[in-house]
């Protein structure tokens, strides 16, 4: 909400308070906050699978994949 506003009232970011500045610095290196997470990705294609576990583990994510709905309740 704080990057839309201060994209909404041309707000440089440098000249916001440092708290905010690191805030809006996280939210723009938000992959730092998804590594090291577990995700499980279920689909009955293994294709899917296959695209989402590498775009998932270029951002260090650990990806736990299922063919189905039974396989990944277990």
């Amino acid at each position: 909400m704080l990057d839309e506003t201060a994209l909404f009232l041309h707000r440089v970011v440098a000249q916001q308070p440092l708290q905010k500045q690191a805030m809006l610095g996280r939210l723009h290196n938000s992959s730092q906050v998804l590594r090291g997470r577990k995700v499980l990705v279920v689909d009955d294609d293994a294709r899917n699978i296959f695209a989402l576990t590498s775009i998932l583990e270029n951002h260090e994510l650990d990806v736990i994949s299922a063919i189905n709905g039974r396989h990944a309740i277990a």
